[in-house]
């Protein structure tokens, strides 16, 4: 079971990066078609979209929810973003967690599908 601080320091990472894509969606609006614009553009496509995943997946793993019901039918994740993955988890919980827990989890989903 998650304890509630750890829940909550989930949901607080997770808006904030819900917020902050919103602030540079904006910004993106303001810059016109600059290159400005497009390293903004590029930051919260590439950026904050690929950390706003892992920290997802994280939360999920955390509260113990398999891989196969978060992600239905979309892109596997990267095998290089389980690090990081194990990063937020830390962080966020101070739970233990190796990559390789990561992977496990990630494959149980592999085998059901």
């Amino acid at each position: 079971m998650l304890a509630k601080l750890a829940r909550a320091k989930f949901r607080v990472k997770i808006k904030s990066l819900s917020a902050e894509a919103q602030f540079i969606r904006h910004e993106e609006r303001r810059a016109g078609h600059t290159p400005e614009r497009c390293c903004l553009h590029e930051h919260r496509v590439g950026v904050l979209r690929d950390e706003a995943r892992r920290t997802l997946l994280a939360y999920a793993f955390a509260r113990g929810v398999p891989y196969a019901v978060v992600e239905k039918g979309s892109n596997p994740i990267e095998r290089r973003d389980c690090p990081r993955i194990v990063e937020i988890v830390k962080s966020l919980t101070y739970r233990l967690v190796t990559t390789d827990d990561i992977t496990q989890w990630l494959a149980a989903a592999e085998v059901k599908a």
